[in-house]
């Protein structure tokens, strides 16, 4: 990696919805079914960014600074599908009310676009941006016992699936 312009950069995009999420049961195997219900749409939504900040998070701690950067990102409120396509019923109603209330994707890319380039951001490193404002993941995400659990889940789930895959299930 050459590091003349500074850390290479890896900008994680999640939500400040990993705030809402249980906690990590980490004597429960990480994979569980959905239901498909509202609620636990949203449950779902919020644990997955959990996981994604955790990871990143962690993924920072790894990596050499000065070499690469990690950084996770909340854009904020969005107009996009994502209501539409994952809230059952009441999903094209607030897709709607989004598309005249919240930024368009174009003008939300900004912000991540400016963690990913200016220089003044190259200093951080396993931070949670709200917008472009740092703010602190919650306490279990930046926790390495948690950081290291789903590691060790996110191994054993992808074990499964590569032998899994050999077998032809």
């Amino acid at each position: 990696i050459d590091s003349s312009d500074g850390p290479s950069r890896i900008i994680s995009i999640s939500s400040e919805e990993h705030r809402m999420a249980k906690s990590f049961n980490t004597t429960e195997p990480l994979q569980q079914l959905s239901t498909g219900s509202v609620v636990d749409t949203m449950d779902r939504y919020a644990f997955s960014k959990l996981a994604q900040t955790t990871y990143f998070t962690g993924l920072a701690r790894k990596l050499p600074k000065e070499k690469i950067v990690v950084n996770d990102m909340c854009p904020g409120p969005v107009a996009s599908n994502i209501a539409s396509n994952g809230l059952p019923g009441i999903g094209n109603l607030i897709a709607f009310i989004m598309k005249y209330t919240t930024p368009s994707p174009e003008v939300a890319a900004l912000p991540v676009l400016r963690l990913a380039d200016a220089p003044e951001y190259a200093k951080f490193t396993g931070q949670h941006f709200h917008i472009a404002e740092p703010r602190p993941a919650r306490a279990d995400a930046r926790d390495e016992t948690f950081q290291n659990w789903l590691d060790q889940e996110l191994a054993d789930i992808s074990s499964q699936h590569n032998h899994q895959q050999r077998r032809g299930v």
